[in-house]
């Protein structure tokens, strides 16, 4: 009895060094994944081995690591391996066989894949400052904008009527109100919960990263983003102007002169967007 009965190749490679894999660089053997006795009489490859060029300038890659079944057992346990990588690129993990008595055969485990700056990958890096500073300069003008809130609160309230607190305080604090939706607030309540359901709708669509995904699968992702995102513009700006005709025959000067500096400077923000 063969003391070594089957063979499984986990393979790491760089994505440009895909067609180092297989026979593509041996004359003839375009289609050839496996190396056969023909070619290894050339030693060119191992009977049995998937066919792997090396790099010249880099001896040790694409990485090939072996697992043999041993006997008549049907599993076999691959040790822990670990795998450095020196060169930035987009690396895949591959596991093959030329052995066609292992169709069929199913791998469990996991791998774990790490920078030398953690687990974020290596394209995000260069973000987290940036995205640290966005988030700190959130937090200040969230709280800046709350003390506002909390300093003309009093002012705000008089010029409101009859109102509902909860409701005053939601669309205020979230809808940037001022006072204007805060009589109304009872009547257009419903309003308010199909926004918050659109909005709904467009953070599902945002989660996650596609990056990784086909032209196609982004395209399917990106396109309704893109289709809300020009929504919920044409909607701000339609009661926007709606607003200002209604504080135009209210004659009230000094929310009328706040809200067409608020709508130019959202134009002014919509522009830089889309440049």
């Amino acid at each position: 009895m063969q003391s070594r009965t089957g063979l499984i190749e986990a393979i790491v490679f760089e994505v440009k060094d895909t067609e180092r894999i297989g026979g593509n660089f041996l004359k003839n053997s375009s289609n050839v994944l496996c190396c056969n006795p023909k070619l290894s009489a050339d030693r060119s490859c191992t009977v049995g081995e998937v066919i792997i060029q090396k790099d010249e300038n880099n001896p040790d890659w694409p990485k090939r690591i072996q697992t043999f079944f041993d006997g008549n057992n049907q599993e076999a346990k691959m040790p822990t391996q670990s795998v450095e990588i020196n060169k930035t690129g987009m690396y895949y993990l591959y596991f093959m066989y030329c052995d066609p008595q292992f169709k069929g055969t199913t791998i469990s485990g996991k791998t774990v894949w790490r920078n030398a700056d953690g687990y974020l990958p290596g394209k995000m890096v260069p973000l987290m400052t940036f995205y640290g500073f966005i988030s700190l300069a959130y937090l200040i003008l969230g709280l800046a904008w709350f003390l506002r809130l909390y300093s003309f609160g009093k002012c705000d309230h008089l010029t409101c009527g009859y109102y509902n607190m909860g409701n005053c305080f939601l669309v205020t604090a979230f809808g940037g109100g001022n006072g204007i939706w805060c009589g109304e607030a009872r009547t257009r309540w419903h309003d308010l919960k199909s926004v918050d359901s659109w909005f709904c709708i467009f953070f599902c669509l945002n989660l996650g990263t596609i990056d990784d995904f086909s032209g196609r699968t982004k395209l399917y992702l990106v396109l309704p983003v893109a289709f809300l995102d020009t929504w919920f513009i044409l909607w701000i700006f339609s009661s926007l102007s709606k607003t200002l005709e209604k504080l135009q025959m209210r004659r009230s000067i000094a929310k009328l002169d706040v809200y067409r500096k608020f709508t130019n400077a959202l134009a002014l923000f919509v522009l830089v967007s889309i440049a």
